[in-house]
């Protein structure tokens, strides 16, 4: 499939579509490393979005979905979209979420196929629960801060890369992300990942853009990160216990967030697409959520989100 259908498949919502949704499609626009299905609802019905022309009869589309199948990592990424309750009277979301959840099962070859459905929203897991074959795990839920407006970002320009600045005796450095670096921000991180994620967005062509760490100068050591996921959220947000409250993690996100504005500026096809960074923070997790406040980000409200493994 040519990824030039994109924007006139999310074009097709009723609504405004959410970031987690359109995150991973900017992100493989022009990719030649993964595949794509993508789904309509178009009344009681599931059509197959191969192209434009595909779009043209549709009357009612009632909810997307789709499947990124990431070839160089052999992974799977599914994302859904259904309008809220209020805003269609009379729609069965139990319904179309049973429909779209089986064009997505459909793309594999297995029987009852297993998916982890990211960035999925809670409102929708009890439906998901009782359609599913199995219900394998249910991860924490995490709130979804949008950055309301890039006018929100700090008025001081970022530290440049190969920057240094001094902060006391210590001298730190603004860099891109290594695969080298790989054990030492899993080290760092909060969150689990394995090394090979992390060489993957340290070597991709697009990720690896906006992937920044904040080196000792001294060590060569990456003291602080920030990245960009494969949905376009940021993440990875974590800093050396030694070098707490010396604004290094700011540093690495302001950094990331230039990165990010200066390629929309320069990029038409992603910006016409209104792909914009987010994040998903851990429900309590104040000091997260302050820091992202200082960037123009804020919770939405009502749009928690889990991670949940299911066999469809």
């Amino acid at each position: 499939m040519r990824t030039e259908v994109v924007p006139t498949f999310c074009a097709l919502a009723s609504e405004p579509l959410p970031p987690e949704f359109i995150g991973p499609l900017g992100a493989i626009l022009g990719a030649d490393d993964a595949d794509l299905h993508l789904f309509a609802l178009d009344g009681d019905y599931v059509v197959g979005v191969a192209s434009t022309a595909d779009t043209a009869h549709l009357r009612s589309v009632a909810g997307l979905a789709y499947v990124i199948h990431y070839t160089v990592r052999d992974t799977l990424l599914a994302r859904f979209w259904l309008p809220r309750a209020e805003s269609r009277s009379g729609y069965d979301h139990a319904a179309a979420l049973q429909r779209l959840l089986g064009a997505v099962a459909a793309t594999a070859s297995a029987v009852h196929p297993y998916f982890t459905l990211s960035a999925f929203p809670e409102r929708l897991v009890p439906a998901t629960s009782a359609i599913a074959h199995d219900v394998a795990w249910v991860g924490d839920t995490y709130e979804v801060h949008d950055q309301l407006s890039m006018a929100g970002m700090p008025t001081t320009p970022s530290h440049a890369l190969g920057q240094a600045w001094a902060d006391g005796d210590d001298v730190f450095v603004m860099d891109t992300l290594k695969a080298s670096d790989a054990a030492r921000v899993i080290a760092l991180a909060t969150v689990e990942y394995d090394a090979a994620y992390i060489e993957f967005l340290a070597s991709h062509p697009f990720y690896s853009k906006f992937a920044r760490v904040v080196r000792l100068q001294a060590t060569g050591d990456v003291v602080s990160s920030c990245v960009i996921h494969g949905d376009f959220s940021l993440g990875l947000v974590s800093t050396d216990p030694t070098f707490l409250r010396r604004g290094l993690a700011h540093e690495a996100v302001h950094a990331t967030l230039s990165a990010v504005r200066t390629f929309l500026k320069e990029s038409p096809m992603h910006a016409a697409l209104q792909l914009r960074p987010f994040s998903a923070i851990k429900v309590g997790n104040t000091p997260s959520a302050k820091m992202m406040a200082k960037f123009g980000f804020a919770p939405r409200p009502n749009a928690n989100v889990v991670w949940m493994g299911v066999h469809l």
